[in-house]
C-alpha cells in the first residue's frame, strides 16, 4: 500500500529530501514460519518453508502447511536463517533454488531487493534517461524475525487464509536516494531496510 491505498508501479513517489522515483520491484524471502496458541505454546512449525514474495505477485497465496488448532501468533524470519542461508541452489527447490534471487559471490541469498528509477536528472519526472536505484539486502547478519498477531482458527477444515500487507512509506521512510542510490552490500541503509521491512509488514484484520 501506498497512502492506505493499493500501491502500483506506475505511482511516482518522493523520498526523505523531495527526489522522486518509482519503484519496478521488491523483492523478499519469508521463512522459518512457526505457530502458537494464547499461552504461547508451539502448534506447528515449519522451519524449511519458504516463500518468495514479490511485488509482481503481491496477491499470490503461498502453502505453509497443514495444522490444526487456535493461532494467536505467526512467527518468521525476513531473509533465509543462516542455516540455509549458504546451501548450493542447485540442490534445493524453489524458491530457494535456480529460479530464486542469489548472491553467487557471497554465496548466499539476497533477503530484499527494491529496484527502480529516480529523477536523477532533477527535471521533476521519473522515466527514460533517468538512473537506477537498487538496494540489494542479504549476509547473515541481516536476518530479521518477525511476529504477527493473527488471532484466527485453523480447526474448522478448510484453509485458512492469513492476508499481510506492507507499507511502501514506512519501507522507504527517511530515504535519500540521490545520496545512495544503489547498494549491494551490508551497510547502515540496507540494515534500515530490513528492519523498515518488519515494521511496514502487517497483519490485515
Amino acid at each position: 500500500t501506498h497512502n492506505g491505498a493499493a500501491f502500483d508501479t506506475s505511482m511516482t513517489l518522493t523520498d526523505a529530501v523531495g527526489t522522486r522515483y518509482k519503484i519496478e520491484q521488491i523483492r523478499f524471502y519469508m521463512g522459518g514460519f512457526s505457530f502458537t496458541d494464547d499461552n504461547g505454546d508451539s502448534v506447528a512449525a515449519f522451519p524449511e518453508k519458504y516463500h518468495l514474495v514479490t511485488l509482481t505477485e503481491g496477491g499470490t497465496i503461498r502453502s505453509i502447511g497443514e495444522l490444526n488448532g487456535h493461532l494467536h501468533e505467526l512467527h518468521c524470519g525476513l531473509g533465509v536463517d543462516s542455516l540455509l542461508n549458504h546451501t548450493d541452489p542447485l540442490l534445493v527447490d524453489a524458491p530457494l533454488g535456480i529460479n530464486g534471487i542469489y548472491w553467487t559471490w557471497a554465496q548466499g541469498y539476497l533477503f530484499l531487493t527494491v529496484d527502480g528509477l529516480y529523477d536523477s536528472n532533477s527535471d521533476g519526472t521519473v522515466g527514460a534517461g533517468d538512473l537506477p536505484m537498487s538496494y540489494h539486502c542479504g549476509m547473515d547478519t541481516l536476518y530479521t524475525p518477525v511476529t504477527f498477531h493473527i488471532h484466527t482458527d485453523a480447526d474448522q477444515g478448510g484453509n485458512v487464509v492469513v492476508p499481510l500487507s506492507l507499507d511502501i512509506d514506512t519501507l522507504m521512510a527517511g530515504m535519500n536516494i540521490q545520496a545512495h542510490p544503489v547498494l549491494h552490500e551490508v551497510a547502515p541503509i540496507t540494515q534500515d531496510l530490513m528492519l523498515k521491512l518488519a515494521a511496514g509488514l502487517s497483519h490485515v484484520e
